[in-house]
């Protein structure tokens, strides 16, 4: 839970008591593959570069706001 909240992976590890942050993210590194997507999608895109189009993507994947 602490890593795909964002939690750098060195605390989770400390916290865990593995040996190595690697143990850590080998064990627990696929909760954040959702977050990594989504982090490139909110800068760029895996190049960091903003692709222009006809709609915005981060408003289709928002819930409304009413």
């Amino acid at each position: 839970m602490w890593l795909a909240a964002g939690a750098d992976p060195k605390v989770v590890q400390r916290v865990l008591g593995h040996a190595s942050a690697s143990m850590t993210m080998d064990l627990y590194g696929h909760l954040v593959d959702g977050n990594l997507w989504q982090a490139a999608r909110m800068v760029g895109g895996i190049s960091g570069a903003f692709e222009l189009s006809g709609s915005d993507e981060r408003q289709s994947s928002e819930p409304d706001a009413e």
